[in-house]
């Protein structure tokens, strides 16, 4: 990752807002393109728990994914974009689901963690959901100019913890092409 920002001139091209919660403190931090530290940063937002390991700071704080407290973060990006426009009318919003527009099948239903996971799939996604429909509500003025969610199931449970090639990731991201160009060809509006 250290290489492939170093490649593209060790800055940001645009406005970024990552965020991470405080293990110690539960205070939800969002990190901008001025922090000094922009790899450490982006670790930090995906330090998922149980998956990667949290991220320290030399203030001594430690950090884990924000998705841990508040996973699609709508608010920041509007935050962002007010330091451009005067008016929220002005500010036109894509926005890009990675998770299933569904729920993943559900195929160890005697194992405890396979539970606990499922549960995990039913309350993400009702939860992305709900967090959407909320921030319109609370932003009347701003354009949604796409949503896009994957329009097949994405593996949840156990297999979201499967990095295997052949089985998850390169399948995602052939879906993710096909979608993508599909959005690209019907232009601006909800998929």
């Amino acid at each position: 990752m250290t290489n492939f920002f170093e490649e593209f001139g060790g800055k940001y091209h645009r406005k970024v807002a990552v965020s991470a919660v405080d293990m110690e403190t539960g205070n939800y931090e969002v990190y901008d393109e001025s922090n000094p530290e922009p790899i450490k940063a982006i670790y930090s937002s995906a330090a998922i728990p149980f998956v990667f390991p949290n991220e320290k700071w030399s203030d001594g704080s430690v950090v884990m994914d924000g998705g841990a407290v508040w996973n699609l973060n709508l608010v920041s990006a509007v935050q962002r974009c007010r330091e451009q426009v005067d008016d929220d009318s002005q500010i036109y919003l894509d926005i890009v689901i990675c998770g299933s527009s569904s729920l993943p099948k559900w195929e160890k239903k005697n194992n405890a963690l396979s539970n606990f996971l499922r549960l995990q799939d039913i309350k993400s996604y009702r939860d992305g959901i709900a967090d959407i429909s909320e921030f319109l509500l609370a932003y009347p003025k701003i354009n949604l100019r796409y949503y896009v969610e994957p329009t097949e199931t994405l593996p949840g449970g156990l297999n979201l913890l499967n990095a295997d090639n052949s089985t998850n990731t390169y399948p995602m991201q052939l879906l993710g092409r096909k979608d993508g160009a599909k959005i690209v060809q019907n232009g601006e509006k909800i998929q």
